[in-house]
């Protein structure tokens, strides 16, 4: 079923019975969600100033829910302020020039403030900057997420949901249950977080629809989509095709898993290797002081290997240099501040513990 046939059912179910969203929304939040929600929003009643940071390279769900969030607040009064430490990416900015506003991309940690900090899209510091954030004892600070849970920032109020399809579907709930008004401009930036964040919807599930359903009223999925939709630059297509020629493909019994290396773009060069017939991918980026790993995989492989605990898992044993991973099933990332003089043969780990997950030896595919 299309998204618009979904839409109009919606519609016609609402006019029939009694249909209420929040009612909807309420069944989707478990006991501890719906526990954080209301200490979020004491926070959010109590306190007048907020700092809202996003990860490091921050795509649209991350940046426009910030922005969404920072909305509210102003409109309650309160000071609130986006915060991208490490720079927001292409499509990111894309949208900003469409509906302009202000980003601060730079923090000082060590000004005393009365800021409480609220972590977007990001389960703990290590995502929104390169090295040791030190948060002041006793700081306040809000996290809300939709990738796995970790450790970190125990004390923390968390709204995560690794089953939401993004941050912005919870801000959604978020609003809905602590009755904020949605205005057209909050509805936007709502849009291109969830639109994004679900592949153009079509990872979306019913409760997107159903959000959809009201913020649509706003402004039209189409018109998001134009603005979401960007053309490669060139510098894009030739580090694509790059790392085609770089390409190593192991095989797992009938699966096929790529192995690349590329200077930048490594979600979408993932993205991809994906339509080009892996089931599979892994793509390295190294920097000067960083390396990174961006992982997909189908969709249907889900219930077989969790890239999110893979990579986590692989990022965890490299703490000292601020190893970090996580995301969904069927994309994830890894991050770390490594020189790149130092090698750590990340794609030999990534295969051996796939043969270990799987249960089979690969052998590479020459091609």
């Amino acid at each position: 079923m299309s998204y618009f046939s979904f839409l109009k059912n919606i519609f016609y179910f609402k006019r029939k019975v009694n249909f209420s969203i929040e009612e909807q929304l309420a069944e989707c939040l478990d006991k501890r969600q719906k526990e954080s929600i209301e200490k979020i929003n004491k926070l959010f009643n109590e306190n007048d100033s907020f700092a809202l940071f996003v990860h490091k390279n921050a795509d649209p769900d991350a940046i426009c829910s910030a922005i969404a969030l920072a909305i509210v607040l102003k409109s309650k009064g309160k000071k609130a302020r986006v915060v991208a430490l490490e720079k927001i990416n292409n499509q990111s900015k894309k949208i900003i020039s469409y509906y302009p506003y202000p980003i601060s991309y730079e923090y000082d940690f060590t000004e005393r403030s009365n800021d409480v900090y609220v972590l977007l899209d990001a389960p703990d510091f290590t995502c929104i900057k390169a090295g040791i954030i030190v948060v002041p004892e006793g700081k306040k600070v809000i996290i809300i997420d939709h990738h796995i849970e970790n450790e970190k920032c125990s004390s923390a109020v968390r709204l995560i949901s690794p089953e939401a399809t993004s941050t912005a579907i919870l801000l959604y709930f978020l609003f809905k249950q602590t009755n904020c008004a949605i205005t057209k401009e909050i509805a936007v930036f709502l849009l291109m977080g969830i639109v994004a964040d679900t592949g153009f919807l079509k990872q979306a599930n019913n409760m997107d629809f159903i959000a959809l359903f009201e913020l649509s009223q706003y402004e039209s999925i189409s018109n998001i989509r134009s603005v979401l939709n960007k053309e490669k630059d060139e510098n894009e297509r030739i580090e694509t095709l790059k790392a085609m020629l770089r390409l190593k493909v192991y095989q797992f019994g009938n699966l096929l898993v790529g192995y690349t290396y590329a200077g930048s773009y490594g979600a979408s060069i993932a993205l991809t290797h994906i339509y080009s017939g892996c089931d599979i991918v892994f793509v390295e980026t190294r920097g000067k002081n960083s390396l990174s790993v961006s992982a997909r995989s189908r969709k249907h492989l889900e219930n077989k290997i969790n890239l999110a605990s893979v990579l986590s898992g692989i990022a965890g044993k490299y703490r000292k240099y601020n190893g970090t991973g996580g995301g969904h099933k069927s994309a994830a990332s890894m991050q770390m501040d490594i020189s790149n003089s130092i090698y750590l043969n990340m794609e030999n780990q990534i295969i051996v513990l796939l043969e270990k997950i799987l249960n089979k030896k690969s052998k590479i595919i020459k091609i």
